[in-house]
């Protein structure tokens, strides 16, 4: 997405009195989320929801928890050592990034330019969504079972209901027609959920520690 982690900016010293530029609002297990971070973060959600940044105290504590998760994922998945995604595979996510806003890769630049963010920046971002999937697919999915039950039961209650709604004189697709889809959809949803878990627990045995200047 981008460097996480900033050094500490110092503000240059003015004639009257010195301004801060930049503080560490949260330190996580030595390495620290600056309000920069965060601020800018705000902007990446802004700019996601086509929405206008707001930097408010809630606003501002509920992105460092965000970027808290971030952190933890990060130092994982460099103490796990996964690969790092390819050029090739970097620009096929900006694709994949830019359509799921409805979008072609030039106009999201062009957008994202308006947030402050350049090209180079997007395709940092697109390369961090593409880090996480691989890292929840490669930590948490092997280890999650779903049974022909679990595709059954959810053919029935949720994916049924959903296409009617949808499309309500078509007739429906068969069990065995969308299987593979549905069992990708367990699959991502309970590997999502075991990486909740696993961030809860990670959570309570790391340091975090909250620098309350930096919410004011």
């Amino acid at each position: 997405m981008r460097h996480l982690f900033a050094v500490l900016l110092m503000a240059s010293a003015a004639p009257a009195a010195a301004e801060v530029v930049d503080r560490i609002a949260v330190s996580v297990a030595g390495q620290v989320v600056t309000l920069s971070d965060i601020r800018r973060h705000i902007r990446i959600m802004a700019f996601l929801e086509r929405a206008q940044p707001e930097y408010g105290q809630a606003r501002l504590r509920q992105t460092a928890e965000l970027l808290i998760d971030q952190a933890l994922v990060r130092r994982e998945a460099e103490l796990s050592r996964y690969p790092a995604p390819s050029i090739a595979e970097i620009e096929q996510a900006v694709n994949e990034f830019a359509s799921s806003l409805g979008l072609n890769r030039q106009e999201m630049f062009a957008q994202a330019l308006n947030y402050g963010f350049s090209e180079q920046e997007m395709r940092d971002l697109a390369a961090w969504r593409l880090t996480l999937i691989r890292f929840i697919d490669y930590r948490f999915r092997p280890s999650v079972q779903v049974s022909e039950a679990d595709i059954s039961r959810y053919y029935g209650e949720v994916f049924l209901p959903r296409y009617r709604a949808r499309s309500p004189e078509a007739a429906a697709p068969s069990l065995v027609s969308v299987r593979e889809r549905i069992l990708d959809i367990l699959n991502t949803e309970l590997s999502t959920q075991a990486s909740q878990v696993w961030l809860e627990q990670t959570r309570k045995q790391t340091r975090i520690r909250y620098f309350e200047e930096a919410f004011k």
